[in-house]
Protein backbone atom coordinates (compact mmCIF):
# COMPACT_ATOMS: atom_id res chain seq x y z
CA UNK A 1 0.00 0.00 0.00
CA UNK A 2 1.47 3.21 -0.77
CA UNK A 3 1.59 6.28 1.66
CA UNK A 4 1.00 10.27 0.44
CA UNK A 5 3.82 12.32 1.30
CA UNK A 6 1.34 13.62 4.33
CA UNK A 7 1.45 10.24 6.00
CA UNK A 8 5.18 9.94 5.49
CA UNK A 9 5.54 13.24 7.18
CA UNK A 10 3.56 12.00 10.50
CA UNK A 11 5.44 9.56 10.39
CA UNK A 12 8.94 10.69 10.13
CA UNK A 13 8.58 12.92 12.78
CA UNK A 14 6.26 11.69 15.06
CA UNK A 15 3.07 13.98 14.14
CA UNK A 16 -0.48 13.35 15.82
CA UNK A 17 -3.09 14.02 13.74
CA UNK A 18 -4.82 17.26 15.26
CA UNK A 19 -8.41 19.38 14.87
CA UNK A 20 -7.38 22.08 13.30
CA UNK A 21 -9.98 24.14 14.90
CA UNK A 22 -8.78 23.47 18.09
CA UNK A 23 -5.50 25.77 17.43
CA UNK A 24 -5.35 29.15 18.71
CA UNK A 25 -4.89 31.94 16.41
CA UNK A 26 -1.55 32.59 17.38
CA UNK A 27 -0.57 28.85 16.73
CA UNK A 28 -2.12 28.86 13.58
CA UNK A 29 -0.76 32.73 12.32
CA UNK A 30 2.69 31.03 13.50
CA UNK A 31 2.15 28.19 10.63
CA UNK A 32 0.86 30.66 7.77
CA UNK A 33 3.73 33.12 8.23
CA UNK A 34 5.69 30.20 6.80
CA UNK A 35 3.18 28.89 4.58
CA UNK A 36 3.06 32.80 3.49
CA UNK A 37 7.16 32.85 3.23
CA UNK A 38 7.59 29.61 1.01
CA UNK A 39 4.70 31.01 -1.09
CA UNK A 40 6.56 34.27 -1.83
CA UNK A 41 10.21 32.61 -2.02
CA UNK A 42 8.37 30.26 -4.35
CA UNK A 43 6.96 33.23 -6.36
CA UNK A 44 10.12 35.36 -6.18
CA UNK A 45 12.91 32.44 -7.24
CA UNK A 46 10.11 31.59 -10.12
CA UNK A 47 11.60 35.15 -11.44
CA UNK A 48 14.88 33.74 -12.71
CA UNK A 49 18.32 32.98 -10.66
CA UNK A 50 19.53 36.22 -9.15
CA UNK A 51 21.92 36.51 -5.83
CA UNK A 52 20.49 36.10 -2.42
CA UNK A 53 20.91 39.68 -1.79
CA UNK A 54 18.55 40.30 -4.34
CA UNK A 55 16.43 37.70 -3.40
CA UNK A 56 16.08 39.37 0.20
CA UNK A 57 15.26 42.81 -1.35
CA UNK A 58 12.54 41.11 -3.43
CA UNK A 59 11.27 39.18 -0.12
CA UNK A 60 11.17 42.01 2.09
CA UNK A 61 9.32 44.45 -0.14
CA UNK A 62 6.45 42.18 -0.67
CA UNK A 63 6.31 40.45 3.17
CA UNK A 64 4.87 43.52 5.11
CA UNK A 65 1.73 44.28 6.79
CA UNK A 66 -0.02 46.56 3.84
CA UNK A 67 1.23 44.25 1.48
CA UNK A 68 -0.07 41.39 3.59
CA UNK A 69 -3.05 43.28 3.78
CA UNK A 70 -3.42 44.02 -0.16
CA UNK A 71 -3.11 40.28 -1.07
CA UNK A 72 -5.68 38.58 1.67
CA UNK A 73 -8.54 41.26 0.65
CA UNK A 74 -7.62 39.77 -2.80
CA UNK A 75 -7.79 36.19 -1.89
CA UNK A 76 -10.79 37.06 0.56
CA UNK A 77 -13.84 36.43 -2.16
CA UNK A 78 -11.86 32.84 -3.40
CA UNK A 79 -12.20 31.35 0.29
CA UNK A 80 -14.59 28.98 1.05
CA UNK A 81 -17.04 29.03 3.94
CA UNK A 82 -15.04 27.43 6.26
CA UNK A 83 -11.53 29.00 5.05
CA UNK A 84 -13.35 32.90 6.07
Amino acid sequence: MEKGISTFIRESFSINEADIKTYSPLTLAYIGDAIFDLIIRTAIVSNGNTNANNLHKSASSIVKAGTQSEMIEKMIPHLTEEEA
